[in-house]
């Protein structure tokens, strides 16, 4: 069970994978889920077609029912990438709490973390702690971060997964 399940199966001639990448996306609020989603809408567009992607949706105020944050755990685990869009400064208390769980759940041994906020790019204080809340989670767990308040997010994480897939096709080919 996800709040809102998506997935957009994009498909070209030149394939990296035939694994889907799941991006699990949590948000504060509708403002931050439309940032998300823009982010998310160019990506796919950024890598043209490289890949099939499935999103999970979940928004912060589901975390505080206890059958709904298991729920959200278990579609961690699985993700290739977990987007968290931000518009206020800080995690909600129960965003903190769900952070210290899921990760038992982990079965993916690589992702990526992403911080997305949605206030202006010139006060980069306000983001200074959930990134190092975010940042502390995948050192942890052995997954990478990147935080961005800026438009160039969706470029960065299009990046990011184009190496993935790359590394993955090339360790395929050994």
């Amino acid at each position: 069970m996800s709040a809102s399940k998506t997935t957009e199966m994009v498909q070209s001639e030149q394939d990296f994978s035939t694994d889907t990448c799941k991006v699990m996306v949590l948000y504060e609020n509708l403002l931050a889920r439309q940032k998300a989603a823009e982010t998310c809408n160019q990506m796919m567009e950024q890598l043209e077609a490289k890949r099939a992607f499935e999103f999970d949706w979940w928004p912060f105020h589901c975390l505080n029912t206890p059958v709904l944050a298991q729920f959200a755990e278990e579609a961690a685990a699985v993700a290739d990438i977990i987007v968290f869009s931000l518009h206020g400064e800080e995690f909600s208390k129960e965003v903190v709490n769900w952070l210290e769980n899921w990760p038992a759940r982990r079965t993916n041994a690589s992702g990526l973390l992403v911080l997305l906020a949605t206030w202006a790019a010139d006060s980069p204080s306000l983001m200074d702690t959930p990134a190092l809340q975010l940042e502390n989670v995948a050192h942890r767990h052995g997954m990478d971060f990147m935080a961005e308040t800026r438009p160039e997010a969706a470029a960065m994480l299009a990046g990011a997964l184009t190496a993935e897939m790359e590394s993955e096709r090339a360790a395929k080919a050994v």
